[in-house]
């Protein structure tokens, strides 16, 4: 004897059960959005504050360049960056940040390179990730992996150059925070 109440996903007590689900769960939320206000409306208030952006917050945005693709890095001014070649093809070296009175969630982070010597300018790379808690009241983002050669440009003639790196990170609340970073990089792949 089978012990189940139902055997597939298209019977009908399957069906009934989730059709019973879904209304107690329309009721309850009366069509709300749950982080709107209580006459249903939605708000955009982003006054809550979180590890990184505290709701007190008075201070400036704060970017703070490094490297790293496991953790961050600090990071001065024309330190050696590594030039890896990618799984899929393409060339990267791993850029991390520290941040500051951002949010912690849905911030964009963009992170552009530029080549002088080559009059090279390289596409951005933009994502938005969580960024993890750190010490000082600080947030970090490591493991940005930027490809340098994304726009076609050989390599070869990249190795040993130096490169402005710039990480722009845009929250929620439209603040922003900027910081440069000039990396030497090697003239070796890995």
């Amino acid at each position: 004897m089978n012990h189940m109440l139902f055997r597939s996903l298209d019977s009908p007590l399957f069906r009934a059960i989730l059709l019973l689900f879904f209304a107690q769960a329309l009721v309850a939320c009366n069509g709300a959005d749950p982080g709107g206000d209580p006459d249903g409306g939605t708000t955009t208030s982003t006054n809550k504050g979180d590890i990184c952006k505290p709701a007190d917050t008075t201070g400036k945005a704060e970017v703070i360049v490094g490297l790293g693709q496991s953790n961050y890095l600090a990071a001065d001014d024309y330190t050696l960056a590594e030039v890896e070649a990618g799984p899929q093809g393409g060339y990267h070296i791993w850029v991390a940040a520290r941040v500051k009175n951002l949010h912690q969630s849905g911030s964009i982070t963009k992170v552009s390179g530029e080549i002088p010597d080559l009059g090279l300018m390289i596409s951005p790379l933009q994502v938005i990730f969580t960024m993890d808690a750190d010490e000082g009241g600080y947030c970090k983002l490591y493991g940005l992996r930027f490809q340098i050669d994304i726009d076609g440009g050989p390599v070869s003639e990249m190795l040993g150059k130096e490169m402005k790196t710039t990480v722009t990170v845009t929250d929620i609340d439209s603040e922003v925070g900027v910081d440069d970073l000039w990396v030497k990089l090697s003239d070796y792949t890995i």
